[in-house]
C-alpha cells in the first residue's frame, strides 16, 4: 500500500537532512492523527523516534546480533 509520496525525495532524504525529514515526518503523523487515521498521542509518541531506525541504508551492514 502506497500511504504517501514525498514531494521532495532529495531534500527530505532522511540519510542526507535527518532533521529536515523529522520535522517532516512530524507534520505528516500530526496531519494523520488531525483525520483520524492514526490514534490520539501516536504522532507525540513516535516524536523522539530517530527517523532512520529501522531503515536499512543500501551498501551497510545489519550488526551481527540482528544478522540471520
Amino acid at each position: 500500500m502506497l500511504v504517501g509520496l514525498d514531494q521532495a525525495p532529495t531534500s527530505l532524504d532522511p540519510t542526507k537532512a535527518p532533521e529536515r525529514a523529522q520535522r517532516r515526518r512530524q507534520y505528516v503523523l500530526h496531519a494523520w492523527e488531525t483525520c483520524g487515521l492514526i490514534a490520539p498521542g501516536s504522532a507525540t509518541a513516535l516524536e523522539p523516534t530517530p527517523v532512520l531506525e529501522g531503515v536499512l541504508i543500501p551498501g551497510t551492514r545489519l550488526a551481527p546480533e540482528n544478522e540471520g
